[in-house]
């Protein structure tokens, strides 16, 4: 009974490694634009210039003017270039 008991742990392990293996899978690289100022072409052609704030796994938080913040779905961005 002991060796079944093992087997499940393990195989429980294994599952949790294969988790988190997956949820690094979903990295992109807009960790490197946070704090810097960016032009930002959307799908429908509107060009949005600002600094990226801040980033989560669908959006992105962008400071358009002072004080004033968007967020943006990564979903309908074409193209984000440095200024």
């Amino acid at each position: 009974m002991e060796g079944k008991a093992k087997k499940k742990e393990e195989v429980k392990s294994k599952k949790a490694a294969s988790v988190t293996k997956k949820e690094h899978a979903y990295e992109d690289f807009y960790f490197e634009l946070k704090g810097k100022a960016v032009n930002i072409f959307s799908s429908n052609g509107e060009l949005i210039k600002g600094i990226i704030q801040d980033t989560s796994r669908y959006m992105i938080k962008v400071e358009v003017e002072k004080g004033k913040v968007i967020y943006l779905n990564k979903a309908f961005i074409q193209k984000i270039s440095l200024i």
